[in-house]
């Protein structure tokens, strides 16, 4: 079965910046819902159409106005991702 919207999915992560530093970790899964606003926009492209047990790297820049906070810091999902139907 593939994630794909509505559904709620449940994830880990590692967000680290640019150098490998550790920002922050979600070790236990949490609940989030796929096809709302829980997500950012680049988490959930990259889970549409992903089966349980997906694992990735996303580079996502993060910026106020025009100045770049930190360069391209990544979210690793180091757990199988699992989803359920949205009720």
């Amino acid at each position: 079965m593939e994630i794909a919207a509505p559904c709620v999915v449940s994830l880990t992560w590692r967000l680290a910046d640019a150098q490998g530093a550790e920002i922050d970790e979600l070790s236990e899964p949490l609940e989030f819902f796929f096809g709302g606003d829980d997500l950012l926009a680049k988490v959930e492209e990259a889970l549409a159409g992903q089966e349980a047990g997906f694992a990735t790297t996303i580079q996502i820049a993060t910026t106020a106005g025009k100045t770049t906070i930190a360069p391209t810091p990544s979210i690793a999902t180091n757990r199988p991702v699992g989803w359920r139907a949205a009720r």
